[in-house]
C-alpha cells in the first residue's frame, strides 16, 4: 500500500481529477473521492498538530479500513464516512432534474443549515457504522460533511454526537475547507474547535 506525504497525496489527487474530468463528485470516482478527503485530513493534521502520512491504496480493497494515518510511533486505520442530507443519494446532481425540482432540492438544504440537523444526521451514520463492524472501538473515523450546515458550533456538534462517537476510536469532521474532531477517544492529541485547513502549511481557527 503506498505511503503519501499530505503534499504528495494532494498532487496525486490532482494528476488524476484532470483525468477524471475534473468532476470528483460524480459517483463512479468514490475511491478518488476517499483520497482527497484523506488528503484534506492529513493537511489539517500535519498543519495543526503533527507531520503525518497516509496510507492509501489506489483501489477500494473492501478491508475495514479505507487508510491508514501514519505518525511517528503508530500506524491508524480509519473508514470514512461521507454524510449527506437526509434523503439525497450521491449523484442526484447528475439526474435529469428540472429547473424547478433543482431549486426545491437547494431550498430544502438552505433551510436545514442547524447544528441539530448535522449533528442528528452524522449520529445516524456513525451508528449504521457501529453497527456494521459490532466492536468498532478500535477504528478512528473521519467524517465528511456534505451537508448545508456550514455555520454549526462545533461544541454544539461535538455535544450532538457525543453518545454515537463514543463507539469509536476517535471521530474527526472535515469539510473542503476546514476541520474538527469531535472526539479524540484515544488519541492523545487533537483540539478544540473548527480549524482552516491551509494547503500552505498554517495553522488557524476557521
Amino acid at each position: 500500500m503506498p505511503t503519501y506525504t499530505a503534499t504528495e497525496l494532494e498532487a496525486e489527487v490532482q494528476s488524476k481529477l484532470r483525468g477524471a474530468g475534473d468532476d470528483l463528485f460524480r459517483p463512479e470516482y468514490g475511491r478518488l473521492r476517499e483520497t482527497w478527503i484523506a488528503s484534506r485530513f492529513a493537511t489539517g493534521y500535519g498543519n495543526n498538530l503533527t507531520a503525518c502520512k497516509i496510507d492509501i491504496a489506489d483501489r477500494d480493497e473492501q478491508q475495514d479500513f479505507d487508510f491508514h494515518l501514519v505518525l511517528e510511533d503508530a500506524r491508524l486505520p480509519f473508514q470514512i464516512v461521507e454524510v449527506l442530507d437526509e434523503g439525497r443519494r450521491r449523484g442526484d446532481e447528475y439526474r435529469n432534474l428540472t429547473e424547478v425540482e433543482r431549486k426545491a432540492i437547494e431550498s430544502e438544504r438552505l433551510r436545514l443549515n442547524s447544528a441539530s440537523y448535522a449533528g442528528g444526521r452524522i449520529s445516524c451514520e456513525l451508528q449504521r457504522k457501529a453497527d456494521k463492524y459490532g466492536d468498532p472501538s478500535r477504528l478512528h473515523v473521519l467524517v465528511y460533511l456534505n451537508v448545508c450546515a456550514h455555520s454549526v458550533p462545533w461544541a454544539a456538534l461535538a455535544n450532538g454526537v457525543e453518545a454515537a462517537a463514543e463507539n469509536f476510536a476517535s471521530v474527526w469532521v472535515v469539510t473542503g475547507e476546514i476541520k474538527c474532531c469531535i472526539n479524540r477517544g484515544s488519541l492523545r492529541a487533537a483540539w478544540v474547535g473548527w480549524k482552516a485547513i491551509d494547503l500552505h502549511g498554517q495553522s488557524g481557527d476557521a
